[in-house]
């Protein structure tokens, strides 16, 4: 549910937790977790004494989102890939939905329904054979095992360790 304490709105969010938690989340929002028990005047309390810090990570998140390059699928848009960007050619000769030759991004827009959904499959299927090679040469280095990788969408994060093996956000 949506509240306000002065100008500061945020989403309350009551669980079977002990501990109360800000959190300025990337797109903006201030979202507060407490224990269900929890006075509504205490978490007021809580934001009021809190409240520099959260306009400061406000303040942040609204200067890297203004820097938050919106990208077009149109001739000539540079999309980066391994360190490099490359500008997008739209092409029917093309065997693949997309690849990368000759410095370019070529896409073959007659084998691609969602562009956006090409470019993330083409980012996944090429990590999936990058990454084994990049985390052999570390795990030898180190002396561990290569753990089972995914590729993903990780929302915040670029990687995560779990029981299971490594996740990898496909950017």
């Amino acid at each position: 549910m949506m509240m306000t304490c002065g100008d500061i709105a945020y989403k309350l969010n009551r669980s079977k937790r002990k501990t109360m938690s800000i959190y300025v989340e990337p797109e903006g929002t201030v979202t507060i977790r407490a224990p269900e028990n929890v006075l509504l005047e205490k978490i007021n309390n809580i934001i009021e004494l809190k409240s520099y810090w959260i306009y400061k990570a406000l303040a942040e998140v609204k200067e890297l989102n203004s820097s938050k390059i919106k990208r077009k699928y149109v001739d000539g848009e540079g999309f980066m890939y391994l360190g490099k960007s490359y500008r997008l050619k739209q092409s029917d000769n093309s065997d693949l939905p997309l690849s990368v030759m000759n410095g370019y991004f070529i896409l073959n827009k007659s084998k691609s329904k969602n562009i956006r959904k090409t470019f993330i499959e083409f980012y996944r299927n090429n990590a999936k054979e990058f990454l084994p090679k990049k985390l052999e040469y570390f795990s030898k280095k180190l002396g561990v095992k290569i753990p089972e990788i995914k590729v993903m969408d990780l929302k915040k994060r670029w990687a995560s360790k779990s029981k299971k093996g490594l996740n990898f956000h496909w950017k």
